[in-house]
């Protein structure tokens, strides 16, 4: 081999090896907290402060126990739903107020399905790099901190157009985003806090004999994240913590189900019977 030809080959290694790295750092940055704050993100998620402080809200699961007669009863409340509850459209003409997704594995299988829903906005994280999220002035993208801090409680965020907090549940997110937004009487619905696979604090896989999902909308994702509900119990901790000290009421209105970080009610005596 020529030291010519050795030389041509190192330039281009280094060459492609210049890009990736370019690109590598790009990426970076576009993620980054600091990019987020000069977009018009921000500014669009402050227009939501307090808009419904007169309001309550119920914040639906995907969870079994989730049914059509319920979401029925829910006609002129104000809704949040996640991730594939598109899959109970069919059965009924409820649609949730405003939709979010936050699992960077699953938005890119159901991005499609999520924006053909009829809602008054929608909720992604700005910190995805590889989906195409159109720029639409009803979707809102936040910055997601994804610290971990189990043992300890995650942090909760009293100002989403800065962060907002992950902690191993689309729920936490859509608590912190209804408190923003001015609720102080929130309803969950649908959260059995149970899954048929799951993954502990200690990364033990455990396998439970229940259902994932409503109805028949089981839905396996390649490689998608496995709940962990010891970490997500202490996401519903924090919550009541943060809503506790601030007058705001949360209730689990679940037929059933394993949360009981919350006080129970029943649906049915929060909501009239729908005809």
């Amino acid at each position: 081999m020529s030291k010519a030809y050795n030389s041509f080959y190192n330039f281009a290694v280094s060459i492609v090896s210049g890009i990736a790295g370019f690109k590598s750092e790009m990426k970076a940055y576009y993620l980054s907290e600091h990019a987020y704050k000069h977009t018009v993100y921000p500014e669009m998620i402050k227009e939501l402060h307090n808009i419904h402080s007169e309001s309550r809200c119920f914040i639906i699961g995907n969870g079994p126990s989730l049914t059509v007669n319920d979401l029925n009863k829910l006609d002129g409340e104000i809704t949040f739903a996640a991730n594939t509850i598109f899959n109970i459209f069919d059965d009924t003409d409820w649609r949730p107020t405003y939709y979010a997704s936050q699992d960077d594995k699953l938005i890119p299988v159901i991005i499609e399905r999520s924006l053909k829903i009829e809602s008054k906005g929608f909720f992604f994280p700005y910190n995805l790099y590889d989906v195409k999220i159109p720029n639409r002035n009803n979707i809102y993208r936040y910055f997601v901190d994804k610290t971990d801090m189990y043992p300890e409680l995650p942090h909760f965020s009293d100002d989403i157009s800065s962060k907002i907090y992950e902690c191993y549940t689309i729920s936490y997110t859509m608590i912190q985003l209804a408190i923003y937004m001015g609720f102080k009487e929130i309803y969950l619905l649908g959260m059995d806090h149970s899954f048929a696979v799951e993954v502990k604090a200690d990364g033990t896989i455990v396998h439970n004999n229940v259902k994932n999902h409503f109805g028949n909308s089981e839905e396996i994702i390649e490689n998608q994240y496995l709940p962990s509900t010891d970490k997500s119990t202490n996401a519903f901790i924090a919550a009541k913590k943060y809503a506790d000290a601030h007058g705001i009421k949360i209730y689990n209105a679940t037929r059933g189900g394993k949360l009981e970080v919350f006080e129970r009610v029943n649906l049915d005596d929060i909501v009239k019977e729908k005809i």
